[in-house]
């Protein structure tokens, strides 16, 4: 076998978006796996990179292909390769890279025959705001004669706003932009032999907006072995692992305030990386930032934990930005079989989830979040989830072999 994965973030075994995807294609063996990615750290050895940053394609149009973007050759040191993409967010930007990409010029020299010599057997796209790459994995799937296969875990191609500013009312250049993206993922989403996305609402809007029908859902699945052996003791150790951002942190402060009112000997402790301007407003009670530390280190975290916390905000940008968003870090959490308490709107997919499969470690309102907290921690209610599901949805080798078994049917 001999896939062609394309996507946004190089697979990797030590940043967060190419680990995360390096887990659901698991079932693949390194080996099997050629990967062209704009930026990231492609640190496996044995998996075939190909890596063109959008510096390198500018120059290459610039010079109308005389200036030809190297790749990353397919063995290397490990962590030598570091491919970086400008971070500006602005839609005028946007539309300035779709158009530098669109050239082609960087497709002469390395690219073109690295695309070229190999004879793939399937085209995985990882979905994301580059039209250019569903172009891409729609272009080789159609040179070769095989078939395409999309994942997707965000709806940027479903927006109406400007996502990138944070205006729910578009400008010229974001309306530009999000047109384009939206022709190039039809044309895809109809090409691709079949469509995995990261939950039910998505597959439900994409079905709609685009008219396929091609669909299944796919839930980014972890690698942990659920603990099953719990300590007879009271609930100390609550843990929130993942990024904290203006979204997220209000409804963060409400559980720690929650907690602090409860009983004044309890936090929130929370791991992961938060911008430099929010670090002031986890000074306040109930919380207790830890800083961003590794994953394995975080995964221990969790096993060491009594009670894991996940939240979203219910402010209304958050809301329409987060509709179809599903966390990363929600596999890990079940998985690890530690007791998990989520709180957000219920219309965001991720707690439409914890309301199925653990309803009584779920809060969907302000005004029942101190009233959960604190028949969880008296011990008033038991931890009970869905465990087939749980592990139908979020175990790595059953998910990971599931796709295996599809692209190759």
């Amino acid at each position: 076998m001999k896939l062609l994965v394309i996507g946004n973030s190089a697979l990797s075994q030590s940043e967060s978006n190419g680990r995360v995807n390096r887990t659901l294609l698991s079932a693949f063996a390194d080996e099997e796996i050629y990967n062209f990615a704009l930026r990231g750290i492609p640190d496996i050895p044995n998996i075939h990179y190909a890596m063109v940053g959008d510096g390198a394609a500018l120059k290459s149009a610039l010079t109308f292909g005389i200036k030809k973007p190297n790749i990353v050759p397919t063995a290397y040191p490990q962590g030598s390769f570091v491919a970086q993409n400008p971070k500006s967010k602005s839609a005028f930007n946007h539309y300035l890279r779709e158009m530098v990409w669109r050239t082609g010029f960087w497709k002469r020299g390395e690219a073109k025959k690295w695309l070229a010599d190999t004879r793939f057997d399937a085209v995985f796209l990882i979905a994301g705001d580059a039209g250019f790459l569903y172009r891409l994995a729609c272009e080789v799937g159609r040179k070769q004669g095989i078939p395409v296969f999309v994942y997707s875990t965000e709806d940027y191609f479903l927006k109406r706003y400007d996502y990138m500013a944070r205006k729910e009312k578009p400008g010229f250049w974001a309306k530009r932009f999000l047109s384009l993206l939206r022709k190039d993922a039809s044309v895809c989403f109809h090409q691709a032999k079949r469509s995995f996305l990261c939950c039910e609402k998505l597959k439900s809007s994409i079905q709609k907006a685009f008219g396929v029908d091609n669909l299944e859902v796919v839930y980014q699945p972890s690698l942990l072995i659920p603990r099953v052996a719990f300590p007879s003791r009271p609930i100390q150790n609550i843990v929130y692992g993942g990024n904290i951002n203006v979204s997220r942190l209000p409804s963060l402060k409400e559980i720690g305030n929650a907690l602090f009112q409860i009983d004044e000997r309890l936090a929130l402790d929370l791991y992961g990386h938060c911008p430099e301007e929010l670090l002031p407003e986890l000074t306040c009670a109930g919380l207790r930032y830890r800083g961003l530390i590794p994953y394995e280190e975080l995964l221990q975290v969790y096993k060491d934990s009594d009670l894991l916390v996940h939240a979203e905000g219910f402010d209304a940008y958050t809301r329409l930005d987060y509709a179809h968003g599903f966390s990363t870090k929600i596999g890990d959490c079940y998985r690890s079989g530690v007791p998990f308490f989520l709180y957000g709107p219920k219309d965001i997919p991720c707690i439409q989830f914890g309301m199925e499969v653990s309803p009584n470690f779920t809060a969907s309102d302000p005004s029942e979040l101190k009233n959960k907290l604190a028949d969880i921690l008296s011990g008033k209610v038991e931890y009970h989830v869905d465990e087939n599901r749980v592990a139908e949805c979020f175990d790595a080798s059953k998910v990971s072999h599931h796709l295996r078994e599809t692209i190759e049917s």
